[in-house]
């Protein structure tokens, strides 16, 4: 499997830009092929043979990504010294790594998430978009503002914020700062 190799040769060697370079002098390659096969007219026609060649090109490129997580999944499936194999080795590590809690405590915050950052960025961009109320500039601001302050340079404070708050291991430390970035996002 030539697509696994060049992973694998990346992360061994440490180069985990070489698959992305294979993939970039790839899709150059193919662009400037697609360009010289393709007929400019009036309106730009698609051959057969291009058409076919694209749809290789895809295969290709789909093969590229989904040959680790196919290695992946055989490795998981086949028995060894420890393991029975087959799904047995799936129950199991579900089961040890408590795969189940961390699924619904991760539906559980998505569903908060999704539907609370929804409701406030609606209302939101209603109030901004439709309504003329004294304040309204600099709310706007404030709201760009939460669109270009990134995560990471806020974490470190929202810690101790949390921690202050004695919120730290909880699900609101959890989905609040999720909420909070979501709603000046879904604003605009």
């Amino acid at each position: 499997m030539p697509s696994y190799e060049v992973y694998r040769q990346g992360v061994d060697l440490g180069h985990v830009g070489l698959a992305s370079t294979i993939g970039v002098v790839l899709t150059t390659v193919i662009f400037a092929i697609s360009l010289v096969i393709t007929r400019i007219g009036d309106r730009m026609r698609v051959s057969t043979a291009e058409r076919s060649m694209n749809y290789v090109v895809l295969l290709l490129f789909a093969a590229f990504a989904l040959a680790p997580f196919v290695v992946i999944v055989t490795g998981a499936l086949q028995p060894d010294a420890e393991a029975p194999g087959g799904l047995a080795n799936l129950r199991e590590a579900w089961r040890i790594g408590h795969f189940g809690s961390y699924l619904r405590n991760s539906a559980m915050v998505s569903l908060f998430v999704v539907s609370v950052s929804t409701v406030l960025s609606i209302l939101a961009g209603y109030a901004l978009g439709a309504m003329r109320f004294r304040g309204a500039t600099p709310v706007f601001y404030l709201m760009l503002l939460g669109i270009r302050m990134p995560a990471e340079a806020i974490v470190i404070p929202l810690f101790y914020d949390l921690r202050a708050l004695h919120l730290t291991d909880t699900f609101w430390a959890l989905a609040m700062p999720q909420v909070a970035q979501s709603v000046a996002f879904g604003t605009f």
